[in-house]
């Protein structure tokens, strides 16, 4: 927050006391000040004075991330809207004020793009605030770009582009290092984050272990500190100390709402069921879950009622009650959009369905109905359970193969396997073998074995000019197991172009004959 040019009377003490009690109290506390600047702006007559249109665009963004704050999206979208008019008005006038106020905006619209799971407009915004110079050395241009990269990180990471996150993450710790110490700890702790979804733990523990020391030598504000704070009870849970994951837990929310911000102390609540869940506490993390995933939805806070509908799932099949654990991950798809998100999800989601299967099975078994989790009666059985488990995890055993077959070989692949492809693989092989479908089990054995073996082609730039950047073989080939006929799998084929958006074959065709 930055003070502002007085055309009228006390608006400089208007935008100091604004600065001043958003250090204190976040965006919130902010808000009412950024209100009373716009009111008195918007009643002077030369509006489009460029100290109007600077003010116009500096309180519209501290009005957005307010609105953000308390879970009010569409607020938000407004405010950043009307700025960036403002900013571009007063950049045509060759305000150089305008400069970090454009940043500012366009990582907010980026931030709203992402609530809303459109990532390709979110990192436009990125890209676009990155091309913005600074023609007046603002004293917080630093701080933004540090900002800046997390957040591109941030959208990276979720659409599962680890290693174009762990570069965008390190460039703005160096960012950091260099002008910005307090917020080493912070880019330290989201590295530490990618690693773990790397699989390198210890390399995580030593990134946060690092924070620690940092942040001990720094002031942080009460948001920086609950954003810390969650990173820890994350990687707590992580090592099953659930102890000490509630403790960071509780740091996290009073920290977060110290300053307003309802929709990450909302987030944290998901979490808070997952230590219920490692507790061994049932019931009560199906209770907390729901509360959880009903705050965030409360708040508009979608990653964390994602978590919230996670841990519910899996809390309802420790409990035996799988076609409820399998709506609560269909709630959690409903609210995903990227392919990898896609995709865990689904590995979740065709687990529940196959306990649905075996329940059932064992219930006719036994002399029961096979009927539903509240025990009515249900047409659905065993045989049309096993389909349903089917065609969720057998498409999915695909896309996961196809994504992991288009990383480079390292960590990260190396734990997307483990996390998704191998036991999706697994549990497909192990649901086609209960249905006795030995053409399509060999279709799937013969595709995962050629993709492993095969590593993707790319083009080399520096022999031609005409295919650089073109992937000759981006997805993994089709082996045909037979020498006529379609290929057992290719309704699998058909649904991941449908449910995820990319092929999991290429044209190429391998004969194992």
């Amino acid at each position: 927050m930055s003070g502002a040019v007085d055309l009228d009377g006390d608006v400089n003490a208007l935008a100091a006391r604004m600065t001043e009690v958003y250090e204190r109290g976040g965006y919130a506390a902010a808000e009412p000040y950024a209100e009373r600047i716009l009111a008195k702006v918007d009643r002077w007559y030369l509006r489009s004075h460029p100290d109007a249109l600077y003010l116009r665009a500096h309180v519209r963004h501290a009005l957005s991330q307010a609105a953000t704050d308390r879970g009010d999206h569409d607020a938000a979208r407004r405010h950043v809207a009307d700025g960036l008019k403002a900013a571009t008005a007063a950049g045509r006038l060759r305000d150089g004020r305008a400069a970090f106020e454009l940043v500012m905006l366009l990582m907010a619209r980026a931030d709203l793009h992402l609530s809303a799971g459109d990532r390709a407009a979110a990192a436009a915004d990125y890209d676009a605030a990155l091309d913005v110079d600074d023609p007046l050395g603002h004293p917080m241009w630093a701080e933004a770009q540090v900002h800046l990269r997390l957040g591109r990180g941030w959208a990276r990471q979720r659409s599962g582009e680890l290693d174009l996150a762990e570069a965008d993450v390190r460039a703005a710790l160096d960012l950091a290092s260099e002008h910005e110490p307090r917020l080493v700890s912070l880019c330290l702790d989201r590295l530490a984050m990618i690693r773990r979804l790397a699989g390198a733990t210890d390399a995580a523990v030593h990134h946060v272990r690092a924070a620690e020391a940092v942040a001990a030598t720094q002031p942080l504000d009460a948001a920086r500190r609950g954003e810390r704070a969650r990173h820890a009870a994350s990687l707590a849970l992580e090592q099953g100390d659930a102890d000490a994951a509630e403790r960071h837990l509780d740091e996290a929310e009073r920290q977060f709402l110290e300053v307003g911000n309802q929709r990450q102390a909302a987030g944290v609540a998901a979490a808070r069921a997952e230590v219920l869940r490692l507790r061994g506490d049932t019931d009560g993390a199906i209770r907390e879950a729901r509360r959880a995933a009903e705050r965030c939805r409360t708040w508009g806070e979608p990653v964390g009622e994602t978590e919230a509908c996670t841990v519910l799932g899996l809390a309802l099949d420790d409990a035996g009650r799988s076609e409820d654990a399998l709506a609560a991950h269909d709630r959690a798809r409903a609210l995903v959009t990227e392919p990898v998100e896609l995709v865990r999800v689904d590995v979740r989601r065709a687990v529940a369905a196959y306990n649905a299967f075996v329940r059932r099975a064992n219930a006719l078994r036994s002399g029961g109905t096979g009927g539903t989790d509240d025990g009515s009666s249900s047409d659905d059985e065993p045989a049309a359970a096993l389909d349903r488990a089917i065609d969720i995890a057998v498409p999915c055993a695909l896309a996961a193969d196809a994504i992991r077959f288009g990383m480079p070989a390292g960590d990260f692949r190396e734990s997307w396997t483990a996390e998704a492809a191998r036991p999706v693989v697994d549990s497909a092989l192990r649901m086609l073998t209960a249905a006795g479908r030995a053409d399509e089990i060999l279709d799937l054995l013969e595709h995962v074995a050629a993709s492993a073996a095969l590593e993707p082609l790319r083009a080399d730039p520096r022999t031609s000019q005409d295919v650089v950047g073109l992937d000759l073989l981006a997805t993994p080939p089709r082996v045909r197991s037979m020498p006529d006929g379609d290929s057992p799998l290719e309704w699998a084929a058909r649904a991941v172009r449908e449910r995820y958006g990319f092929e999991a074959r290429s044209p190429e065709v391998v004969d194992a004959w």
